[in-house]
This record gives structure tokens, C-alpha cells and sequence, in this order.
């Protein structure tokens, strides 16, 4: 999937020099206005927050523009600030549809199949332990999310248009690029995390 490189990874000698990446994280990252354009423009305007810079990073790297990863002095970036405000029940049913919207504009059969599937399936996984546990909120979530999905079908349909203008580089060879897998850190410290 695309995970972001180094995520929940502690400072290492291997994120000293700069590297190019799939997606890099929104918290700081400077964007060339020619290639924003070329991409379809910044962020969908529904896309409140979650999975914006992931949906951007795709738009750029499917348009022929490539992502890096720069190393710079600290940014402090104060995750989930928006989800302790308003509770991850009223987040969860948009990041789900931020991510189906996503899919659903960026890629073809190729691409959703590629990476749709897995996260369909990490998702029926996380809603049947979060059911075990007594918790209906993200299969309400994932409900929700289809709801608004099946609505946008019109916006989906005019916005992959839009971007199947500009495309340069197949679904087949981003993905070749932004799926790889992640060194055994990353796995173990996202199981610690929960």
C-alpha cells in the first residue's frame, strides 16, 4: 500500500539524503505551481482533511511529476489535532470517502484493483475486530463513506476525465514505483502504535 517511507521510524542515517518517494506527508511540502496545474489543481474541494496530500502526491506522480523527500530542519506537525476536536466518528466516514473518491478518480482497473482490494480487505479486518470489541463506528464509517461515494458518482466520472487529460504515466508504472514494501521497523512500531 502507500505507506509513507520512515513513518513511526525513528531518526536513521538512511533519511539523511534526499530520495524520492510516492507520497510524502502534508504537513510541510513546497508544490510547483505547473505541476498543481497539472495535477487537477491542489486538493478536491470536499476533501476536508485526510488523505489530501496522498491523493495529490498520486494526481502529480500519474501526471509525470515526481515527489521528494528533502531533509530539512524539524517541522513539529501535530497529528490528529482535527480528529481529537471533533472525534474520530465524524473523521472516520470522510477519510473513508476521501480515500474511495481517490481510487476512484486517479486510477483504472489496474490501480484500484492494485490497491483497492488490500485495503478493502484491511478494512472488513479492522470492522470486524472493532465489532468483536462492541464498536459499530467504522462499519458505520464505511457505510457512510459508500453513501457519499455513490453520490459523488457525477464528480468522480467529470474529475477522472479531467485528470486522464494530463496523465503521462500509467497506473502499471506508478505503481511499480510507490508500492514497495516497508522494512520490518515500520511494521513493528505500527503494531505497537495500535
Amino acid at each position: 500500500m502507500l505507506a509513507f517511507r520512515g513513518q513511526y521510524a525513528d531518526e536513521a542515517p538512511e533519511f539523511d539524503e534526499p530520495m524520492r518517494v510516492a507520497v510524502v506527508g502534508g504537513a510541510f511540502f513546497i508544490v510547483r505551481r505547473e505541476a498543481v496545474n497539472a495535477a487537477g489543481g491542489i486538493f478536491h474541494a470536499h476533501f476536508k482533511s485526510y488523505y489530501e496530500e496522498i491523493d495529490l502526491c498520486c494526481r502529480l506522480g500519474l501526471a509525470g511529476y515526481e515527489c521528494w523527500y528533502v531533509p530539512t530542519p524539524a517541522v513539529l506537525h501535530l497529528h490528529s489535532v482535527t480528529a481529537s476536536k471533533f472525534g474520530w466518528e465524524k473523521i472516520l466516514p470522510q477519510y473513508y470517502r476521501n480515500i474511495g473518491f481517490s481510487l476512484r478518480t486517479c486510477f483504472g482497473r489496474y490501480g484500484r484493483l492494485r490497491i483497492g482490494l488490500p485495503l478493502k480487505l484491511l478494512s472488513f479486518a479492522q470492522c470486524a475486530v472493532a465489532l468483536l470489541k462492541g464498536n459499530a463506528g467504522p462499519l458505520k464509517a464505511h457505510r457512510s463513506a459508500a453513501k457519499a461515494l455513490r453520490g459523488d458518482a457525477d464528480l468522480i466520472c467529470e474529475t477522472r476525465d479531467k485528470l486522464l487529460a494530463n496523465k503521462t504515466v500509467s497506473d502499471r508504472e506508478f505503481l511499480s514505483f510507490a508500492i514497495r514494501s516497508q522494512p520490518w521497523r515500520y511494521y513493528l512500531a505500527l503494531a505497537r502504535r495500535g
